[in-house]
């Protein structure tokens, strides 16, 4: 007899945390949705970024194939480096504002310290 209310005594804890349950699934579920659609974007991005850099290889290959001699060669390297640095630059201020951008500043605020004590039986900081 004490088995079967323990054991119903523990279905209807679960039942009544259920609630508590399905908030924190979809809490999950939208966080891992929000990751996974900002990890595409990321992703896409990348992918577009690679592309226009291939795109722009092919390009200074043409370049030196057309060159002449070596001062036309040198003439293109210094032009083909400043312009890749600020390319990888650039991309990476994109990626960057990209992750940040639906970071809420107010949603990771501290809480202010209290006079309550702690459960490890210290108070909290300011109560010395």
């Amino acid at each position: 007899m004490a088995k079967s209310r323990r054991r119903l005594t523990r279905t209807a804890e679960t039942i009544s945390d259920m609630p508590a349950m399905a908030r924190s699934l979809k809490t999950m579920s939208d966080a891992f949705a929000a990751w996974a659609r900002k990890a595409n974007r990321a992703q896409a991005e990348a992918i577009r970024f690679l592309s226009d850099q291939f795109n722009k290889d092919i390009e200074m290959m043409l370049e030196l194939s057309a060159c002449k001699n070596r001062k036309d060669v040198f003439g293109l390297r210094p032009d083909f480096a400043s312009s890749l640095v600020d390319e990888y630059i650039a991309e990476g201020t994109r990626l960057f504002a990209l992750h940040n951008e639906d970071v809420n500043p107010e949603s990771y605020t501290l809480s202010k310290p209290t006079n309550a004590k702690l459960q490890c039986g210290m108070t909290a900081l300011g109560d010395q």
